[in-house]
């Protein structure tokens, strides 16, 4: 029964961007609306079992299950946070970074069995709202939607960027599971869920997204042909295909009206190039190729930072990178929580890296691993609003717990395993 209504928390995570498009026409049930309940609401479940499972817990077990580097450093961080909130005084924001540990917990206590499932529903979700998004990008008659002055195809999320984050995270993931082997729903699914997000993708025109996709498409295309000796014919078909799309989107005036950048993306691409070597490659200036001013941010954010002893290890408290608006998720931490923060986060990350690449069975974990580098890479350019990195937490959870099975020597694969005792 306790496990089911896990899983159900774990659905309501995968369906909330439908959510909000339900309940937008008469409330407002956003993204951050529906982490801060959830938080609330999981956090009473999780006491409500601890007390029906007392009898059952072992405090050896415990101890053995949390002395693990990700386990330390993840109740370091959980602690932090929480002394941050009495030092600058609780805020709605620091109620989304709280909320974030138990998105965690939920993916982490869910069947392994139930993962790909998920997946299926969140991605279907994430469909329908792309589809909405092309058919009106700037939200309009959509309710739910947000409106940003900035351009359109923001979705439910604040800002087209950061809604561009989150869709090339999970079209990486959607290129991991496009297998030469796999079943016939795979093969229809997962390939027309990449294109589909792709071309959101060159409708948004977001530069550091669309860039990722090719990169971690490249990269697995590489591995698999490496790694098998033979093609693999189904996702270097897929490859290929996006390439033409762009200049497809390009001849759109519907969608390139909306696109927040003026130029398409590979003409994007020579301009940035030409913007960093001085080649004189671009033989246009393409606004926004040098970042957007995204070095003044940093180094605005930086000075913020070494301003005192003070902001330098305890910060300014959540919320306050919106002031700053540094466009990189490791300073964001740093300014709002100080130094512990971002240690702790780089540890988890770098921990997951290095353990993806001691597994010995790593391709069952690949989609969600290389998903989730897709976005530690983006992070580098960009500091989503807190509340939308909801949508990338279950990809650290589910990636965490094929990872932790493994250390525990448990050998059915995260996607088809029994229900483990963890």
């Amino acid at each position: 029964m306790l496990d089911m209504i896990n899983a159900s928390f774990a659905m309501w995570l995968a369906v909330s961007p439908v959510l909000c498009i339900i309940f937008g026409s008469f409330m407002r049930f956003g993204i951050e609306t529906q982490l801060v309940a959830f938080g609330l609401m999981y956090s009473i479940y999780l006491l409500i079992r601890v007390v029906l499972c007392r009898k059952e817990i072992s405090f050896k077990d415990f101890l053995r299950r949390i002395i693990s580097l990700p386990a330390v450093v993840g109740v370091v961080l959980f602690l932090w946070v929480v002394c941050s909130a009495f030092i600058h005084k609780a805020n709605s924001t620091w109620m989304y970074y709280i909320s974030y540990f138990m998105v965690y917990l939920c993916f982490r206590l869910t069947d392994r069995d139930l993962f790909k499932f998920m997946l299926y529903i969140f991605l279907s979700s994430m469909l329908i709202s792309v589809v909405l998004s092309l058919i009106s990008p700037m939200g309009v008659g959509i309710p739910g939607y947000l409106y940003n002055r900035i351009g359109g195809y923001s979705m439910q999320f604040v800002n087209p960027n950061y809604s561009a984050y989150i869709v090339a995270t999970l079209t990486v993931v959607c290129a991991g599971f496009i297998k030469n082997e796999a079943s016939i729903f795979d093969k229809i699914f997962f390939p027309i869920s990449f294109l589909t997000f792709t071309l959101w993708l060159y409708c948004n025109g977001s530069f550091v997204p669309i860039a990722t996709v090719y990169l971690f498409t490249f990269i697995l295309l590489l591995y698999r042909w490496i790694r098998d000796k033979r093609c693999p014919y189904l996702l270097l078909t897929f490859f290929v295909l996006i390439i033409p799309m762009s200049f497809i989107v390009d001849m759109c005036t519907f969608w390139v009206q909306y696109r927040n950048c003026s130029v398409g993306f590979f003409r994007e691409c020579l301009a940035v190039i030409d913007n960093i070597f001085h080649i004189g490659l671009s033989p246009e200036e393409v606004p926004g190729a040098d970042g957007w001013g995204r070095k003044e941010l940093i180094m605005d954010t930086l000075r913020g930072i070494f301003a005192s002893v003070y902001t330098v290890f305890l910060g300014y408290g959540a919320g306050i990178l919106t002031l700053f608006r540094p466009h990189m998720q490791i300073l964001s931490l740093w300014v709002e929580f100080g130094l512990v923060a971002p240690v702790c986060y780089a540890t988890i990350c770098i921990w997951t890296i290095v353990r993806f690449f001691k597994c010995k069975c790593k391709e069952d974990v690949m989609p969600f691993f290389m998903g989730l580098c897709a976005f530690l890479v983006m992070s580098f350019f960009g500091s989503m609003m807190v509340y939308t990195f909801t949508l990338i937490v279950p990809i650290f959870g589910m990636c965490h717990a094929y990872l932790f099975s493994r250390d525990k020597q448990v050998s059915p694969a995260p996607l088809e395993a029994q229900p483990s005792n963890e």
